[in-house]
């Protein structure tokens, strides 16, 4: 796999149960985890990870498996199998692999941002609405796109929707950068997973970008 953001990242499967008996959300029987290592302190390594680690988690949750983000760092003490520098590399996040928890606890929904909080069109004024919306981006894909996870639900990206392409927005916080690489794999299967076809690229940004707000990336419609 590559990813738009350009750094490579090492993944593996790690067999391992660090607390027993202990369930993270729905999940059970979690002794296997999800990890990888990429640069430290690096910007677009942290944007590439989160990509590609929501790639493998979707692939896991296309075999019904269940699994949850949880935001690191984390450290060789637990997380072994790959080899690394802990001065130079690290392990943002990681996420257990178990099954549908069947002990009938419910899990609580957590409420998503309606449409016209996240899609605007051609600038970051113009919330979508029936009217406006480009005919390729269908009502179906942009609430996939919205479901994509995100640290404590922020759900902090912002889409400017065009004929074309779509512009991905984060507004800024501690947790803004992995979780705008979650978002664009999110982005990425949601459109091609629906027929539309693209690619990834940076653009210069025309119109007005409110403060705290900031540009990542562009998926252009081949």
């Amino acid at each position: 796999m590559t990813s738009p953001y350009a750094v490579p990242c090492r993944f593996c499967l790690q067999r391992r149960d660090f607390e027993s008996g202990k369930r993270f959300s729905n999940i059970s029987g979690h002794k296997y985890w999800l990890y990888g290592v990429t640069l430290k302190d690096n910007r677009e390594a942290e944007l590439s990870y989160g990509y590609l680690l929501h790639l493998i988690v979707l692939y896991a949750t296309s075999l019904n498996l269940k699994t949850v983000w949880l935001i690191g760092p984390f450290y060789s003490n637990y997380f072994n199998t790959l080899l690394f520098d802990e001065e130079k590399e690290c392990i943002p996040c990681v996420s257990p692999v178990g099954l549908a928890d069947e002990s009938g606890a419910v899990q609580r929904k957590r409420r998503r941002k309606e449409l016209n909080e996240l899609f605007f069109v051609n600038n970051l004024k113009t919330p979508i609405d029936e009217k406006n919306a480009p005919k390729i981006f269908e009502r179906k894909i942009l609430e996939e796109i919205k479901f994509g996870p995100s640290a404590k639900n922020y759900q902090e990206w912002r889409f400017v929707l065009c004929e074309s392409e779509i512009h991905l927005f984060g507004v800024m916080g501690k947790f803004t950068v992995i979780d705008m690489g979650i978002c664009t794999a999110q982005v990425h299967v949601a459109l091609c997973g629906n027929g539309v076809n693209g690619h990834f690229e940076k653009r210069k940004i025309s119109f007005e970008i409110p403060k705290g707000c900031e540009y990542f990336i562009t998926f252009v419609i081949d």
